[in-house]
């Protein structure tokens, strides 16, 4: 039941992933996959993998799941407590899969990712795993 994410550590939608990993406090192996000038996410062994060619996948229990959006909902299904989202339907609302997907992560790592880290006192460096 280990959960192994494979990632690029510059890679924004890897890095709301281990932003959920860290919130539900949940342990996981990282698997770095370069999609620099190496070009590992196109390499053979990858692509069985996750025939996409991107970053992140999950892997866990044989499954592999891809999209940041996917992975955080599967996390949230199989690993519900704690929530990431609010219990309110008005409250959750704003954190719906088609929000996820058309807000613009860059500019919301800023000035948010700071904030959740010294919030929840969380390390999300792919060491820190």
């Amino acid at each position: 039941m280990v959960l192994r994410l494979h990632n690029f550590f510059r890679n924004s939608a890897g890095h709301r992933v281990r932003i959920a990993l860290a919130l539900k406090d949940l342990d996981y192996e990282y698997v770095s996959v370069n999609i620099g000038p190496a070009g590992e996410q196109k390499s053979e062994a990858y692509l069985k993998l996750n025939p996409q060619g991107l970053v992140p996948a999950l892997e866990h229990d044989g499954a592999v799941i891809t999209q940041s959006t996917a992975i955080i909902e599967y996390l949230e299904e199989v690993f519900p407590d704690p929530s990431l989202f609010p219990s309110d339907p008005v409250a959750r609302a704003p954190f719906t899969h088609t929000h996820l997907t058309l807000t613009p992560i860059h500019p919301v790592l800023l000035w948010c990712v700071p904030a959740v880290v010294h919030i929840h006192s969380i390390s999300i460096t792919p060491n820190s795993h």
